[in-house]
């Protein structure tokens, strides 16, 4: 893994396996600037399998037009007459 600071090389100091959560948390340090930082790796069953339909069901619909709309403000000063 690299480092985020840097992108050196790291290793792991510490690995805790979180029963609850289905996780490692590992503590991991640089080797070339000495930034410590933690990862969190889920681990996921093998026989859980990715919904596409849920993720598209979650995801915000979004327009599809070429061209957004959008609000000319220049119409509502044009409607004023110069003094």
């Amino acid at each position: 893994m690299q480092c985020p600071q840097c992108k050196g090389p790291t290793h792991v100091l510490t690995s805790r396996f979180r029963a609850v959560k289905h996780s490692t948390n590992r503590r991991r340090a640089c080797l070339q600037c000495g930034y410590r930082f933690t990862t969190i790796e889920i681990i996921i069953p093998a026989g859980v399998r990715a919904d596409p339909e849920a993720l598209r069901r979650g995801l915000p619909e979004t327009e599809t037009s070429e061209e957004p709309e959008t609000t000319d403000a220049t119409d509502a000063t044009d409607s004023t007459e110069p003094e």
